[in-house]
Parts: structure tokens; C-alpha cells; sequence
């Protein structure tokens, strides 16, 4: 058998591994297992960096928050206007200025590459259905494990490459 083969075969049984471990500790911290893996891939988006993962979970978190404010400012604008009929304006304006303060974000000294971090930060937060009481348990456990997720495939990965070498 190729080499190649062989190692890519082990490689992909390895992540597989790793993914059903996920899935298993998912289900004992009774936690969504897909923020855990959108955590696992931003890891790699991140370029498999410690460093990066955590400038990352910190962006996730500040669209969370800024998410979360937006939440409660469309919830208490359209209980202002009451009127059913502008509920999707109130809610686009919102989000204009959600839009608009996370682009700022680009004012601080090499944050460019986390602007979308704090975009889905926001995504996160409106996914889970979050609140806060709840963020911690539904967001911010499971963002964690999905980043060690990632470094424990990346160090069982080189290892087993030594391994195979």
C-alpha cells in the first residue's frame, strides 16, 4: 500500500477519533455538539494557533455580547413602537448598527483578521438561542472544547506522523 494512502487513512480514522470523542462529551455536558465543531474548524481557520484561538474566542465573544445587546435593544424598541408592522424595520435597524460597530472594530492594531470572528460571534449567539444565564453553558464550554479539540488533533497528528515516519 501507498504511503500516502496508508498515512492518510490513519490521519482520517485519527480526526474521526477525535470527532466521536466530541460527539460522546457532548452528550455527558449535555452541550450542542455543532458549537463544538464550529470551534474545531475556526481553530484551523485560525491557522492551528493557540495564540489566534483565543484572539478568536475572544471575538466570538464580543459579538456574542454585542449580539446579545442587540437583542435586548429590538426587543425593547418594538415593545416602544408597538406596532407589529415595524418589527422588521426595527430589527434591520439594529442590525445596521451591529454591522457598523463590529466593522469598527478594524480601529484596533491587528484586528482585521478577527472582524469575522465577531461576525459569527453574533451568528453563534442568534443559533443557540443563548441568553444570559445561558451563554456560559450553550456557548462558551462548548467554543473551549471545540478549540482543545482542535490542538489535540493537531499534536495527535504530528505524533502520529512520527510514529508512521
Amino acid at each position: 500500500m501507498n504511503k500516502k494512502y496508508k498515512n492518510t487513512i490513519l490521519h482520517s480514522l485519527l480526526v474521526g477519533l477525535i470527532a466521536a470523542i466530541v460527539i460522546v462529551i457532548s452528550g455527558w455536558l449535555s452541550i450542542k455538539a455543532w458549537v463544538v465543531f464550529f470551534a474545531w474548524a475556526n481553530y484551523f481557520l485560525h491557522n492551528c494557533n493557540m495564540k489566534k484561538s483565543f484572539k478568536m474566542l475572544i471575538a466570538f465573544f464580543i459579538g456574542i455580547f454585542i449580539a446579545l445587546l442587540g437583542n435586548y435593544l429590538i426587543v425593547y424598541l418594538k415593545t416602544l413602537i408597538a406596532q407589529p408592522s415595524f418589527d422588521l424595520y426595527v430589527t434591520a435597524f439594529v442590525v445596521f448598527w451591529i454591522a457598523t460597530l463590529l466593522i469598527f472594530l478594524e480601529i484596533i492594531e491587528g484586528w482585521e483578521e478577527f472582524i469575522a470572528a465577531t461576525f459569527l460571534g453574533t451568528v453563534l449567539y442568534f443559533a443557540s438561542e443563548a441568553t444570559i444565564t445561558t451563554i456560559f453553558s450553550k456557548l462558551f464550554i462548548p467554543l473551549l472544547i471545540g478549540i482543545f479539540a482542535g490542538y489535540i488533533t493537531i499534536i495527535s497528528r504530528e505524533k502520529l506522523t512520527k510514529i508512521l515516519n
